[in-house]
């Protein structure tokens, strides 16, 4: 456990490997450490510089929100798809969440600004 949340807080002070994230987020998982890395990492994910690593991490983070809070969910998949990375998994992904919630409005917003 405190393996994780070093490898964690080695990404806040340098996120630039998009392999590290995605196993750091794997072994929070084993742990039960997902909420307090998910937490970290929208933190950096709001302050990251580069494009790539904020849409995993953003990523990473809706798909977890998506389990129990739709509409958290939604707003981590929209600032995903603010970052003009990986936009059609993020496509996928923000079109189920409005779905979800019933969100046709947005669901027409999504589509028109993928398209654009």
């Amino acid at each position: 456990e405190d393996a994780v949340l070093a490898r964690i807080e080695a990404i806040e002070r340098h996120p630039s490997s998009l392999d590290a994230l995605r196993s750091t987020w794997k072994k929070a998982g084993q742990f039960g450490l997902e909420e307090t890395c998910a937490s970290r990492f929208a933190r950096v994910a709001d302050r990251v510089e580069d494009p790539e690593i904020a849409a995993e991490l953003w990523l990473i983070v809706a798909r977890h929100a998506e389990g129990f809070d739709l509409e958290r969910a939604r707003t981590f998949y929209l600032a995903a798809s603010k970052t003009g990375v990986r936009s059609k998994d993020v496509l996928l992904a923000l079109s189920r969440v409005l779905e979800a919630l019933g969100d046709e409005e947005g669901l027409t917003e999504a589509f028109a600004s993928f398209v654009a």
